[in-house]
């Protein structure tokens, strides 16, 4: 079985976890084969010049898949790689097309018919801390129905396969964790520099580093090395976690596998592998 991955990415071992979570294919049958773009239209030249090749299926990134896609005589699988539960707009275009067959996301909605209410259909544009700021209901007004909203599987979130692409594996996970080890922060608080926007989806970060500076022996800083970041978060009992675009940051596997206490807005509507 031929499998053809296209992205934008030039590191094919960041797609392999998509491919191995297709549970119903025979992995020992499988033959991956690659190719990036950032035109459609290369993706077009691509199969014109390798036309011996049959694809049973495609695996492609949300964010490349489009109109030029849709029609071809392929099945698709979309890969939405994204730090919440929420459809990335192209995957919510696209969903209802007969040819995609299968959504892969990093996190997914538990139940899925939550991509149909209001709240959770405006998720990715109004994640204010579970609505700290206030904001009017959005009109639903593209339903997915059920067997579409079944072709939604949940993939490995950011706790798995940390080793292809996140330097934790060999400062962290290698270490045994020490539980009786005095610790000198209460909290941990160390956000991106990300927080220097503007926009309203930061906000609620911005909130959540405020209150912590007034936090006793709380370790409070933005835009840190990594290195600093993690050794400081050795030396802490609790780490706060903020949401931004989504639910889920590296920030909640790091704190765990430092022994830490994390604390985050209830995210238990959302469902990884593992979970």
């Amino acid at each position: 079985m031929n499998i053809l991955l296209v992205s934008h990415s030039n590191k094919i071992a960041e797609l392999q976890p998509y491919v191995d979570c297709i549970y119903e294919l025979d992995k020992s049958n499988i033959r991956l084969w690659y190719t990036n773009f950032i035109d459609p239209q290369d993706l077009l030249n691509y199969l014109n010049n390798n036309s011996k090749v049959k694809y049973e299926y495609m695996l492609v990134m949300s964010t490349l898949f489009d109109t030029t896609m849709e029609n071809l005589p392929y099945k698709f699988i979309i890969y939405d790689r994204i730090d919440g539960g929420q459809l990335s707009y192209n995957t919510r275009k696209f969903i209802k097309n007969k040819n995609v067959v299968g959504v892969i996301k990093n996190y997914v909605y538990n139940p899925l018919t939550l991509y149909n209410s209001p709240y959770y259909r405006k998720h990715a544009e109004k994640l204010y801390a579970a609505n700290l700021i206030d904001e009017p209901q959005h009109k639903v007004d593209d339903i997915i129905d059920l067997a579409d909203l079944k072709k939604i599987h949940s993939g490995y979130g950011f706790g798995a396969y940390s080793g292809l692409r996140h330097t934790i594996k060999n400062l962290v996970l290698d270490n045994v964790i020490d539980f009786d080890k005095l610790r000198k922060f209460n909290l941990h608080c160390c956000l991106g520099t990300h927080l220097q926007s503007t926009h309203d989806l930061y906000k609620h970060q911005e909130m959540a580093l405020n209150i912590a500076k007034n936090i006793q022996k709380s370790y409070v800083k933005v835009g840190v090395t990594f290195l600093q970041y993690i050794r400081t978060m050795q030396d802490s009992y609790c780490v706060l976690s903020p949401w931004r675009k989504g639910e889920a940051a590296y920030r909640d596997y790091e704190a765990l596998a430092c022994g830490c206490i994390l604390i985050k807005p209830n995210s238990s509507y959302i469902i990884s592998t593992p979970n």
